[in-house]
């Protein structure tokens, strides 16, 4: 809360609803979460708190995957800590979404009083068309925001488990998003660009999209993006159960680094395999996450309330 709350945005907040006669304020993020237990809960209005992920388990998952020594009661203390903020914003609002089945059901077990929602993430399809071709490169992919640490955790490891380990000299990583210069890697067979003008024709060229992310749930925006745009997917199970995505039809799973190299060499030496894969992974996101489908279950919500 000491890093993203500020008394004077609340205040601000506050007489901005009061002036303006604003009927619902949207929180989206538990970052922004801190506002709906601040002065507009006293407010006569509806309060929604959109999130992108069950924050403390993000936090509560690293602690359980590495060897913290006497930082872990530290950083327990911590988890709890944003756990009970978690809640609190939960507890402060009418009406709470949730991106996944799996979460809602987890924002039910913090607050079984609550009024949780799934309203899954989407993307815009004409913008994210279909244009993935097999080729007969090899073009890994990856796009995040490196300011995140589960990002940054999850390319060191790729890169250290898994692309240095394969010594196709013809094989190639490309790290786009924010903050990719923090990675220092030097590798003459790795990328790493900040920003590009158009995120499409990195699909395009990809022959793999690779999503070694460890921590975090949600419906990771980048994955539909790339199964929207027809690109292979290889990446760990346990990830991708917020988009309801069936291995071996929709991706290609990985279990460890061991894997991980599998199922990217097996995409990109069978045709058939990636092009069904492609297939697949493009009509499952027609179907549960248009953005004009999801846009109209949220309208409904909204006028629900």
């Amino acid at each position: 809360k000491k890093l993203y709350w500020s008394q004077k945005i609340d205040q601000t907040l506050f007489d901005y609803l009061q002036e303006n006669n604003i009927d619902v304020l949207f929180c989206e993020s538990f970052y922004t979460g801190f506002y709906l237990s601040g002065k507009a809960k006293g407010l006569n209005i509806k309060k929604i708190f959109g999130t992108e992920n069950i924050e403390y388990q993000i936090y509560q998952d690293y602690i359980k995957q590495n060897k913290l020594g006497i930082l872990k009661n530290v950083l327990t203390r911590e988890v709890e800590k944003i756990r009970s903020e978690e809640v609190l914003a939960l507890k402060s609002a009418d009406l709470t979404l949730a991106v996944s089945e799996a979460e809602q059901k987890m924002l039910l077990d913090l607050d079984k009083s609550s009024q949780v929602k799934v309203v899954e993430n989407g993307v815009d399809l004409k913008t994210f068309s279909y244009s993935w071709v097999k080729r007969n490169t090899k073009n890994l992919l990856f796009v995040g925001n490196f300011s995140y640490f589960p990002n940054r955790a999850a390319i060191k490891y790729f890169y250290d488990e898994v692309f240095k380990k394969m010594t196709d000299v013809d094989l190639r990583l490309r790290i786009i998003g924010k903050d990719s210069d923090r990675l220092k890697i030097r590798d003459m067979r790795l990328t790493t660009v900040s920003y590009v003008d158009d995120i499409h024709k990195e699909y395009a060229n990809a022959d793999v999209f690779v999503f070694p992310v460890k921590l975090g749930g949600g419906s990771n925006f980048k994955v539909i993006e790339a199964m929207a745009s027809g690109v292979p997917v290889v990446g760990f199970k346990d990830r991708l159960e917020g988009i309801s995505v069936i291995e071996d039809v929709h991706y290609l799973k990985a279990n460890d680094a061991s894997s991980f190299k599998e199922a990217i060499n097996n995409i990109l030496s069978d045709e058939d395999l990636a092009n069904k894969v492609s297939r697949n992974a493009r009509l499952h996101v027609e179907k549960h996450f248009e953005w004009s489908k999801i846009g109209e279950k949220l309208d409904n919500l909204l006028l629900s309330l």
